[in-house]
This record gives C-alpha cells, structure tokens and sequence, in this order.
C-alpha cells in the first residue's frame, strides 16, 4: 500500500466513509492546516468518477465531521467551527443518483436548552442504511441532562423521528438493529439494541455481562469491545466464539496498558494502544491468521478497517501530518499477515 497519487501535493484529506462497493467520501483541504482553509466533500464512484458534494472552502473553520454511504444516499454533518464540542452543527443526505444539493435533514440548537445543557452536543456522526439515516442529538430534561435522542430520518417520505431516549453514544450498525452505548454516570455501562429490520443478530452474551466497558464497534454482524480500558474482545459469528485480543494470557499481554479507538471489518481490527512508557502504538490484528503488527510510529501511518475494505493514510515525516489522498484496497487484494511479501518501515 504506497504513497497514493499526490502525495506530495499541498493537500490534507481526511478518508470519512468507504462502502462495501469501494466508493468513498473524502473531506478536501486546500492546505494542511484545515480549520483555517475550508473544506470540499468529494464522493467517488467504485468506477472511480468523482463529485462535488459540498464546498466550504469560502467558509472557513467549517468541517465535515462524519460521513456515510449506503450505496445511494451520503449521510453527513457540517460544523461550523474547529471547537467540535461546542459548535453548531448540521445534517445533510445527498443523492449519488439523483446529484444536486445536498438536503439538510437536522441541526443542533443554536442556543442552549433551558435547562443549561450545551444545545451542540454531542458530535452528529451520522449512520445511513438502506435510505434512513440514524444520529443522536441532546435530548436533556431537568432531571436526566446527559439525555439524548436516537433519531431517524426517512428519504423516502421525509419523516423524522425519534426512536429512543438514554444517555447514548453514537449508533453501530449490526445486522438489522442499532447498537448504542448507554454510559450511566454510575454503575456497569451497557449496550443497548434497537430493531430496525427483521435480522436482528443476537448479541453474545459476554458483551452483554461485560464489566468496565469502555468503547465497542461492529461491523455486519462482527464486534470487538473493550473492558477494563485494555482488554480487547473480538466476536465473528462465523468463527464462532469470541477471542481475546490483548491483555492478560495473550501475546499482547504487558504491550497494551490502555486502548483507544477501535476499526473493524469483518477480517481486520486495527486498535490504538498505550505502552507502558506512555506511548501510543497502532497495532493491527488480522482474524485470518490470527496475527498483529504494528505501522511505524503513529504520525507516520495510519490503518483504517472500512466494510470489505483496508485504508492506510501516509504522512510527512517531518510536518508529521497527513498528506494526500489515503490508500484503499478491498481487504480480499490485502494477504492475511503471515504472507505480506514486506512491511512498512
């Protein structure tokens, strides 16, 4: 996975979304200081033909901050300033069939609510499957101010509404439901489901009785979360049970002292760690052989596991910034870890 094309231009991308397809969204920046730039949404094609989604380059300080794509529809959201936590947001869904503009679907409140909860909170990050896209915004009341309301928006008949209620994080799609992390200020954090189709995947039952959870993704109906800030969990239906990835008993055990964000396919999980000397490591594990590695010193690379996909970012080792456009290949083009022919120094 080379440098990519332009690479060597005075362009900072950032990769929001890659569908099972190969077409994908990316955020466009002018220079690399994005904030003070603006930024072009561009969507390509699987065929590789790309178009304009939004410019905000006349805007500056705007950024896109979460994107998705079903096949038809890219679901994302615009911010109006670098300070993501307390900047107004909106929501968009635009037609790759259709092009033209782009539709505004949602909005935080540009004051804040009554009750004194800050009105932009929390970040958008919007989900769009089968033409319905999924995000949560502040939903607080005198009594439970760390509410917020899981919403949908239909395309098909322009109707929004509101699903659920609890103190949740952004919405994981698995199989036919939604998954959301309800995180209670006291006592054991829990993963809540919510239908949206008739498969609905079980979740397994460790996950479920999990203490100290603390960050989980799912990709089809794959999982991976963590626990005790440093154990990491990896559940594939079709190999059955669940692994243990880091911490004590595996080869990672004394490597991984704290884990941050978490990417997964349905054969790649990519995790960001801190060792022992508080350093922060990414490792890369594939489920094929069972095998880790880890890029060079973070800054330099960056591994991303999209559906069906591998994304690796490249960057300027001495601006230690991202340059150009990243990497993508369908994780089939990408061999199991064992028979890379060489790795990246």
């Amino acid at each position: 996975m080379s440098a990519p094309r332009g690479a060597d231009q005075d362009l900072f991308a950032t990769l929001l979304s890659v569908h099972d397809d190969g077409s994908r969204a990316d955020a466009q920046y002018e220079t690399a200081v994005p904030v003070e730039q603006g930024v072009v949404l561009v969507w390509t094609s699987a065929n590789g033909e790309q178009v304009e989604v939004m410019d905000l380059s006349d805007t500056p300080g705007q950024q896109v901050v979460g994107a998705s794509f079903d096949g038809r529809y890219l679901a994302f959201s615009v911010y109006e300033n670098e300070e993501l936590f307390s900047s107004p947001w909106t929501g968009f869904i635009w037609d790759s069939v259709e092009r033209g503009e782009a539709t505004q679907i949602a909005a935080s409140p540009r004051e804040d609510y009554p009750d004194g909860a800050p009105g932009a909170l929390p970040l958008m990050y919007p989900l769009m499957n089968d033409g319905i896209a999924y995000w949560l915004e502040s939903d607080p009341t005198e009594e439970e101010r760390d509410f917020r309301a899981l919403k949908s928006y239909d395309v098909g008949t322009g109707q929004t509404e509101t699903l659920a209620r609890g103190p949740f994080d952004k919405p994981r799609l698995f199989g036919d439901s939604l998954l959301v992390g309800s995180w209670p200020s006291e006592g054991r954090a829990q993963v809540i489901q919510v239908p949206i189709g008739a498969n609905v995947p079980d979740l397994p039952a460790e996950l479920l009785a999990s203490e100290g959870l603390s960050e989980f993704v799912a990709s089809g109906e794959s999982l991976a979360w963590v626990t005790s800030r440093s154990t990491v969990f990896l559940y594939d239906p079709d190999r059955g049970a669940v692994e243990t990835i880091t911490g004590p008993g595996t080869a990672m055990a004394g490597q991984v002292w704290e884990v941050g964000t978490l990417t997964l396919n349905g054969d790649v999980l990519t995790l960001y760690g801190q060792d022992s000397e508080h350093e922060f490591h990414q490792y890369v594990y594939d489920s094929r052989s069972g095998s880790f590695t880890s890029p060079a010193p973070l800054g330099s690379s960056d591994f991303h596991a999209h559906p069906g996909h591998l994304s690796l970012h490249h960057a300027d080792a001495q601006e230690e910034r991202l340059e150009g456009r990243a990497v993508v290949l369908p994780i089939d083009e990408v061999p199991p870890l064992p028979d890379c022919e060489k790795s990246i120094d």
